[in-house]
């Protein structure tokens, strides 16, 4: 596609997506972006506002693009026939950023229908709209459990996936290859982090969530060094892997970069290109820098064989970032022939020492995006009329006393829960001798820990959109007492969740609302 011509942009409101929209309208391509209407702002305005942000940055003031308001995850985007018209006249090319990261699935059916069945309903308005060029942003990772060198010609080798969003990611790449008369261009990258020159993010997962759960471990766990000189805290924690493990991290502005030069370059139309670093920096450069930022000392790197008996701190923070150690020190070596052939005078950034400790000021500088996180959470997760104190009241114990959870962890103790907004209130929950005692209105004294959230939160997490743990590290679940003991609560309650059956707990979410 050539600068000067019409795409239309998905994803503009992710971290990738921000960059994008920006190099974009930079190059001189007339943009027209599909997002999603917010519950306090509309796409138009939420567009406005990234496009603002990148005006003030550059100094220079870019232009406001056609915005058409529609959502991948409905599965039909039910456009209008003026959006359709507009669509035809002036775009002729797809930039599909758009997805949904969870690595769980969720009971409303995502990520698969974001990412797979949204992209199908984008593919069916280009058949009808007359689009033939498509960009697709997918991830390295569709290689799955693979390992060893992945070329970027490979899709499917029969491989499992360590969750549903890098299947998802592969089943889009599989039914885009095989749609007739559409021209489809892959870009997969890494693992993507801050801005090389500025640290700036407004995703904090991944690589900022093994960051920010040893951070928050430490300041409630750590203990003081017993030189009287030091002052580093002792954070005795056992780390199951060598070290030298490649963590395959790039920067948010270059892979950006890289994608917006790739769209121009009509001779390499029809690839697929890995995005990834030259020289992946080595885990333990990753802890290091951390633990020189956090003044902390006493992390060990034990090898893969794991811990036999590992401490309730490192269960703790293995079982925090379990979901993403496949991204941490993977075996896989990412070939990028085709994107150092076609563009070889854009190198990524190393990622070296003074940059990671530029991306590690901002996250903790901007609280690792708590404000930014619970402004999106209020978007994404409105309240719907769910009656917390029906699910407290009755079906949590009605569930709780079946479970065995409670007697294998031999829980003897009162647990509390304060919930603000619509549908809210404050309740105490008591087990005895592993046994579910009691849930009753108010908060006990005698509470071991006490759980403060919002009303929407609360409901995300029992419909299974996303887990304790998730809400917990991006503090929109704070709480006060035993923090060990609450971590703990937290992931005895997801696993709680995930026995629980999808059509009991689907019956007893309708039964509520």
């Amino acid at each position: 596609m050539i600068p000067g011509r019409g795409c239309l942009l998905t994803g503009a409101t992710g971290l990738l997506g921000h960059y994008l929209l920006r190099d974009l309208l930079v190059a001189g391509y007339r943009v027209t972006v599909l997002a999603r209407d917010g519950v306090q702002q509309g796409a138009a305005e939420r567009i406005a506002e990234i496009v603002a942000f990148w005006s003030e940055g550059l100094g220079r003031t870019l232009a406001v693009p056609r915005v058409i308001a529609g959502e991948l995850g409905q599965g039909s985007l039910d456009l209008s026939l003026a959006d359709r018209h507009w669509l035809s006249q002036n775009c002729q090319a797809v930039i599909h950023a758009a997805a949904n990261l969870s690595f769980r699935s969720s009971t409303d059916g995502e990520p698969w229908r974001t990412n797979v069945e949204g992209s199908a309903a984008l593919v069916k308005l280009c058949r009808q709209i007359g689009i033939t060029e498509w960009h697709q942003v997918s991830t390295a990772y569709v290689c799955g459990r693979r390992q060893g060198l992945i070329r970027e010609e490979e899709l499917d080798c029969g491989q499992d996936f360590h969750n549903p969003y890098e299947q998802s990611k592969w089943e889009v790449e599989r039914r885009l290859s095989r749609e007739p008369g559409l021209r489809v261009t892959t870009y997969r990258p890494a693992v993507i982090i801050g801005d090389s020159r500025t640290g700036y993010t407004n995703s904090y997962t991944g690589f900022y969530r093994f960051l920010e759960l040893g951070k928050r471990l430490a300041e409630n766990l750590a203990r003081p060094r017993a030189s009287a000189d030091s002052a580093e805290r002792e954070f005795p924690l056992r780390l199951p892997w060598r070290g030298d493990e490649p963590c395959q991290l790039v920067c948010v502005d270059w892979v950006s970069h890289a994608i917006v030069s790739l769209v121009g370059l009509q001779s390499w139309q029809g690839s697929v290109f890995h995005l990834g670093p030259r020289c992946p920096i080595p885990a333990r450069l990753v802890q290091e820098i951390a633990a020189g930022e956090f003044r902390l000392a006493g992390v060990q790197w034990v090898g893969p064989q794991g811990l036999p008996d590992p401490s309730r701190l490192e269960q703790l923070f293995l079982g925090g970032i379990q979901e993403y150690w496949p991204y941490l020190g993977g075996a896989q070596e990412f070939s990028n022939r085709n994107t150092m052939a076609a563009v070889p005078h854009l190198v990524p950034p190393l990622i070296d020492p003074p940059l990671l400790k530029r991306f590690i000021r901002f996250a903790v500088g901007k609280q690792w995006g708590r404000s930014s996180a619970r402004s999106k959470a209020a978007q994404a997760q409105p309240w719907g009329g769910f009656d917390c104190a029906e699910y407290i009241e009755r079906v949590f114990p009605e569930q709780a006393r079946i479970s065995p959870l409670g007697r294998a962890a031999r829980l003897d103790l009162a647990v509390a829960f304060d919930v603000r907004g619509p549908g809210g209130g404050q309740w105490s929950c008591r087990w005895t001798r592993g046994e579910f005692a009691y849930v009753q209105r108010g908060l006990e004294k005698q509470a071991a820990v006490v759980y403060q959230t919002d009303s929407d939160t609360f409901q995300a997490v029992v419909s299974g959109r996303e887990t304790p743990q998730q809400a917990f590290f991006e503090q929109r679940i704070t709480l006060t007492g035993d923090l060990e003991t609450g971590l703990k609560l937290a992931f005895l309650f997801n696993q709680f969740l995930r026995d629980s059956s999808r059509i009991e707990r689907k019956e007893a979410l309708n039964a509520v609302v």
